[in-house]
């Protein structure tokens, strides 16, 4: 696979600067709590596993996805605009 890290959205997100090592291979930081997805993602990931397969989405929950969405389109943009494209080949281990 080939993954094209994001430095600063990275800092952003983990609150300190991280190669795309430590976050893929090495277990150097782990998701920080506040205000993103994870958690609903995993809560739905574990619905979906345990057989539920229908799930009604929220107002609240659409509109956080929403606002996430736009700050990443913004941070994904910006990044595009700023930084040197680095492409990182992740091999199987």
């Amino acid at each position: 696979a080939i993954c094209n890290p994001r430095p600063r959205v990275n800092e952003k997100f983990y609150g300190k600067p991280v190669t795309p090592e430590e976050i893929l291979f090495e277990g150097a930081v782990h998701v920080p709590q506040g205000n993103h997805l994870m958690p609903e993602v995993y809560a739905k990931l574990e619905r979906l596993c345990s057989g539920v397969s229908i799930y009604e989405v929220t107002e609240e929950e659409n509109n956080k996805a929403e606002s996430a969405r736009k700050e990443a389109d913004a941070d994904g943009e910006e990044h595009l605009k700023e930084e040197e494209v680095t492409i990182v080949a992740v091999e199987e281990k």
